[in-house]
């Protein structure tokens, strides 16, 4: 299995980073934190947002075993893959049914932003007044998608990118975990530059040169998943520029690479977050505008289109 399958934090205590979201979900979930006796109030809804790769359906996971809800009773639905009517209309005749194992029900709803205008007014219904045996985790990367009356019935947690001190020690415990006594500090320092901040990102890219013991073929094998920071900075500046020829170059040397379209996003964001930050521009703001819809799952297609309505605006 994979590491990000094998070290899944079951618990908020396994968490790295995100500490004031966690002290908050702690509080609404326990009466009492160190008897860790359920809240009798615990919400019916929690609404958690973030970036990709930030831990989203992970917290879901764990306020699951928090409410001790069964793997029988735990339901997950990805809303960019079943975001019609139905899909809902099935879960509500679910959701008429008492746990099969225990006292709780925990749904996942995915990608919440992807749902129709008809399967979202209907889930609102359902949020409103849900059998008190049920409780919902709603995960989005575009919460700003999401209906004011939605985002109403819901707890919001916000969760941030993890630091570079936050992400050394993901790492290192991961390492340490897996036994690994000796780790190159050159191929971790690039593990955590391609990742990013995300730390289901950098477990993608650990889990692929953890065993490999020569440090320049791990860092060979690193440089051909993720693009530098020399390579992004000149892909922002042809955007702006509106200098076709460059952007192609780019998505032509990119296709052929194993790079997440999701890390570029994230990297031609924090590129022009500084550059808009330290020059106040229309073009740049217009830029940022077509990468703030994630790609997790339109992917390279993704990426291209995104560069593509840069360049035409």
């Amino acid at each position: 299995m994979s590491l990000q399958v094998t070290h899944r934090p079951k618990t908020f205590k396994d968490l790295v980073g995100n500490k004031e979201v966690v002290k908050s979900l702690e509080s609404v979930l326990y009466r009492k934190k160190k008897e860790k006796k359920l809240s009798r109030n615990i919400p019916s809804a929690f609404l958690i947002t973030g970036p990709s790769g930030t831990g989203k359906t992970t917290i879901a996971y764990i306020i699951k075993n928090a409410l001790k809800c069964s793997d029988a009773d735990y339901i997950e639905l990805n809303a960019s893959k079943d975001r019609g009517i139905g899909a809902i209309r099935t879960l509500e005749e679910n959701l008429k049914f008492t746990p099969l194992d225990g006292d709780k029900k925990v749904i996942l709803l995915d990608e919440a932003h992807m749902l129709t205008n008809e399967s979202g007014e209907a889930l609102l219904k359902v949020l409103e007044q849900p059998p008190e045996y049920v409780h919902f985790c709603v995960a989005t990367t575009n919460p700003e998608k999401l209906k004011p009356t939605f985002k109403r019935r819901c707890h919001q947690y916000e969760l941030s990118l993890l630091l570079e001190a936050e992400m050394n020690e993901l790492v290192d415990k991961i390492l340490k975990k897996e036994k690994v006594k000796k780790f190159s500090k050159d191929v971790k320092e690039r593990i955590i530059e391609l990742a990013d901040g995300s730390p289901g990102q950098a477990l993608k890219l650990l889990d692929q040169v953890i065993d490999m013991k020569d440090k320049k073929e791990a860092i060979k094998v690193l440089q051909s998943i993720g693009v530098t920071e020399k390579e992004v900075r000149e892909l922002c500046q042809a955007l702006v520029k509106g200098d076709i020829n460059i952007t192609k170059e780019f998505l032509k040397t990119f296709n052929t690479g194993k790079t997440s379209p999701e890390s570029v996003r994230m990297a031609v964001l924090g590129y022009m977050n500084t550059v808009m930050i330290n020059r106040w521009d229309e073009r740049t703001a217009f830029v940022i505008d077509q990468f703030l819809e994630s790609f997790m799952y339109s992917g390279k297609a993704g990426l291209t289109n995104a560069c593509f309505y840069a360049l035409k605006g």
